[in-house]
């Protein structure tokens, strides 16, 4: 329930059911680019999977696409249920799983580019939007755990 006493903890409890709903809406976008367009979308960010010619392999290296794209689909949709049921404290767990799940790749994508030499033309988008997500997350998932 929310325990808004104040036209300000209105205006924060609203932010906060923004981000989590807009980061929602981003996981679900993107399962659809994963599964669909899973060797364009991680050639643009990443680096390129190789073709071999033979189907089986190549469908060995999509299949990391695949389970990202999944990884993405449960995490959109969990924070939309709960966001649907009213469950705060379960959105605020979504969120800072959230908030774990951007900060890793946040830094796979900073090693990668540094590290490994890898850097594709969408690599510093991705890997900006992945830590910007960060505070974000972390207020929204403090936000939700207040409510009671």
């Amino acid at each position: 329930m929310i325990l808004a006493t104040s036209t300000v903890r209105i205006v924060i409890d609203v932010l906060i059911i923004i981000v989590a709903a807009g980061y929602a809406t981003m996981k679900c976008i993107f399962t659809y680019r994963w599964w669909f367009h899973g060797r364009k979308f991680w050639s643009q960010a990443y680096h390129d999977l190789p073709e071999t010619g033979d189907k089986a392999a190549d469908y060995g290296y999509l299949l990391g696409t695949k389970w990202i794209g999944t990884r993405n689909l449960g995490l959109g949709v969990a924070i939309y249920g709960c966001l649907a049921f009213r469950k705060w404290d379960y959105v605020g767990m979504l969120c800072a799983m959230g908030f774990l799940v951007e900060l890793f790749d946040g830094f796979w994508l900073a090693l990668g580019k540094y590290k490994v030499g890898w850097s594709k033309p969408r690599t510093n988008f991705y890997m900006r939007g992945a830590f910007l997500w960060l505070p974000d997350l972390a207020l929204a998932a403090a936000g939700f755990f207040t409510w009671r």
